[in-house]
């Protein structure tokens, strides 16, 4: 496979140049810098510019026009019809490389919005500095903020495809389907109209293990917890304090739950509680986590307390921070706990949440800023101490194991958002699993913590889960591509965390689906990374898998034709098929590495 040709590496340089100059609804100062030798010599270099050119775009959740666009005029350079929908989605046509005219068509799909969340004590604004990437040790990343290869890698790879004659890939019609707000509440994908795609099979460019084929993913939906209270100026003879929680290493709630790090949130109010049971603290602010999807990496809270129990709370306090130190020196090395008693009350006024997003963007830390403006009341000792109680008996982490998928996480919550500044205090949880009764039911345990200390629980619109199809042609085919290029079978799993997929599934039934990505390590949380090697063998595997479902007569007739004799059958893992006449079925574990 050849690389782009110097017209390809003319038009993204134009392109970039295009979105610093001319485009106000980049945001201002994009990054047109250019792309790094490490990334032009790779045979993924087509990805790669497209990724520069995605990268430089501020593309928050509910804020994705101007990636739209973006991709809509790349889409008119080429002759490609675009056409949006009326949730935002946008879906370009592609038509075949010549000589495959004929051929089923295929469509690729991957989400335009990004999670954006900065490091504690970073000064990055969002719709106004550009995310800056940074080769390092044969990874991208970047050092203060998500670097939003969570679904921007898929995106470029659709993207690149439409560079046509500058790119040596053979295959059948197109559909790229780009849509939005999957970081946010499936808006996008929920949106979808039955029949806009024309498509049989489907390949989601947005899984981020090298190597491993999501074959199902799970379902979830994001509950809402409210706890209201009288509020009053603390009596004299208190003192405020600020408690926090920072240098979590957080991650994706999904796929990044069973590392065991440290929920920001609940470790601060683990350590309130047990304060408040010998002494009568006042809870006057609560902050932490940035969105729901996120594991919070830090939360603050600021408390006022009896100024004669000063002492013996900062002791509690240094004693706090050595056990977590100790707990969670291997998952989260720089966790770090830290309690500051503020000379007077104006100086709440200055305070800011440890996870604050200095900047406007959907992912900031609004609550902030009306710290800025917080009286100096709190919830009496009482309320306090339920609430607290409250937030440290909720379900957090995993909750069930898999039994059909050994090793795989079943269900799990994550308390992810927290806001508690002059009204009610506000937490939002992800609840994740991969049967629609296991969320049921985690949400139901949310609601008895409710009804038990007094507050108000909201339900989340589920998303559903993508169940395992008994058959599938279009993963026999990328097994086989896989087993050829890299010489030994994929994993295929049901991946915990929400891919569009399951909510696509209901209205196109018929629809043969797969997802697999390059290696990201570190969705959704500053210092996100990509390894660079995976994005070549990614690269090459979908263009290698296209040009074999177009050309290869075992895979190119469609989906009714596909189980013939000859080809290579995948393994389901907690089930077998018949066999095809003359062919052996492998052992279930030979699809592990």
């Amino acid at each position: 496979m050849r690389r782009g040709s110097g017209a390809g590496k003319r038009w993204w340089s134009g392109a970039l140049a295009a979105l610093v100059a001319g485009a106000a609804w980049v945001g201002g100062a994009a990054w047109a810098e250019g792309l790094p030798p490490e990334l032009e010599s790779r045979a993924a270099a087509p990805v790669w510019r497209a990724f520069w050119a995605v990268t430089a775009i501020h593309r928050p959740s509910k804020g994705e026009e101007a990636v739209r666009r973006f991709i809509e005029t790349r889409a008119a350079a080429r002759g490609c019809p675009a056409e949006r929908d009326q949730a935002g989605n946008l879906l370009v046509r592609v038509p075949a490389t010549p000589g495959l005219a004929g051929r089923p068509s295929t469509a690729l799909q991957g989400h335009l919005d990004m999670v954006c969340v900065t490091r504690p004590g970073a000064t990055h604004r969002w719709g106004i500095d550009s995310i800056r990437p940074v080769v390092r040790d044969g990874w991208l990343t970047a050092d203060d903020t998500s670097l939003g290869a969570d679904n921007g890698l898929g995106v470029a790879a659709m993207v690149a495809l439409l560079e046509g004659p500058d790119l040596a890939v053979r295959h059948g019609p197109l559909e790229l389907l780009f849509t939005v707000d999957e970081e946010g509440d499936f808006s996008g994908v929920c949106g979808l109209r039955p029949g806009w795609l024309q498509s049989s099979r489907l390949i989601n460019l947005d899984s981020e293990e090298d190597g491993e084929f999501n074959i199902g993913c799970a379902g979830g939906q994001a509950d809402t917890l409210t706890f209201d209270g009288a509020r009053q100026e603390p009596p004299p003879g208190h003192v405020w304090a600020r408690f926090s929680v920072t240098g979590g290493l957080g991650g994706h709630s999904g796929v990044d739950i069973h590392r065991g790090r440290a929920n920001a949130i609940v470790w601060l109010a683990r350590f309130l509680i047990r304060v408040s049971a010998t002494v009568p603290i006042r809870l006057g602010s609560f902050t932490g986590g940035t969105v729901d999807t996120a594991i919070p990496t830090a939360a603050s809270a600021i408390v006022a307390v009896p100024a004669r129990e000063w002492p013996a709370v900062r002791r509690a306090a240094t004693a706090f921070q050595s056990r977590l130190h100790r707990w969670f020196a291997t998952t989260d090395p720089g966790l770090r706990f830290r309690v500051e008693r503020l000379p007077n009350r104006s100086a709440v006024g200055a305070l800011r949440g440890p996870d604050q997003d200095r900047g406007a963007s959907s992912g900031a830390d609004a609550s902030a800023d009306s710290v800025g403006s917080l009286p100096v009341t709190a919830f009496s000792p009482e309320r306090s101490a339920q609430v607290l109680a409250a937030l440290t008996e909720l379900p957090c982490g995993i909750q069930a194991m898999s039994r059909r998928f050994p090793g795989q996480v079943q269900t799990s919550a994550n308390p992810g958002v927290i806001r508690l500044a002059t009204g009610p205090l506000r937490l939002v949880s992800h609840l994740q699993g991969s049967r629609l009764e296991a969320i049921r039911w985690l949400s139901w345990r949310w609601q008895t913590v409710a009804d038990r200390f007094g507050g108000a629980l909201e339900r989340g619109e589920p998303y559903p889960s993508w169940e395992p199809a008994a058959s599938s042609p279009l993963t026999d085919a990328a097994v086989a591509v896989h087993e050829r290029l890299c010489g030994r079978r994929p994993l295929l799993k049901v991946v915990h965390a929400g891919l569009e997929c399951g909510a696509m599934a209901p209205l196109y039934p018929d629809l043969d689906m797969l997802s697999f990505g390059p290696a990201i390590v570190g969705p959704h949380a500053p210092g996100e990374r990509v390894e660079i090697a995976s994005v070549d063998r990614f690269w090459a595997l979908l263009t290698t898998l296209l040009a074999a479902l177009a050309e290869e007569p075992a895979f190119a007739a469609g989906p009714t034709d596909t189980r013939s004799e000859g080809l290579p059958l995948r393994c389901h893992g907690w089930r077998r098929e018949t066999p095809v006449s003359g062919i052996a079925r492998e052992p279930a574990d030979a699809c592990r590495r």
